[in-house]
């Protein structure tokens, strides 16, 4: 998924091109998304990025979920 690549390329030291992509992807920070992760669907708002680079999603119950690889719509 697109976090499997931008995670790998982070690793890989790519880092000003994924910066342009997460950029992109922050785009999305505030709205609510649905991330499809290991086949669980997780809905909630976009809140930021980890230090790992995993998009860290605020649940409706007040709870923090981070999803490192998955498709986020």
């Amino acid at each position: 998924g697109e976090m499997d690549r931008l995670y790998a390329g982070l690793k890989a030291g790519e880092f000003p091109a994924i910066l342009e992509e997460l950029k992109e992807v922050s785009a999305t920070l505030g709205r609510t998304v649905t991330v499809l992760s290991g086949g669980e669907e997780i809905v909630g708002k976009a809140l930021g990025f980890d230090e790992m680079g995993g998009l860290i999603i605020g649940l409706a119950d007040g709870s923090l979920r981070v999803a490192y690889s998955g498709e986020i719509t």
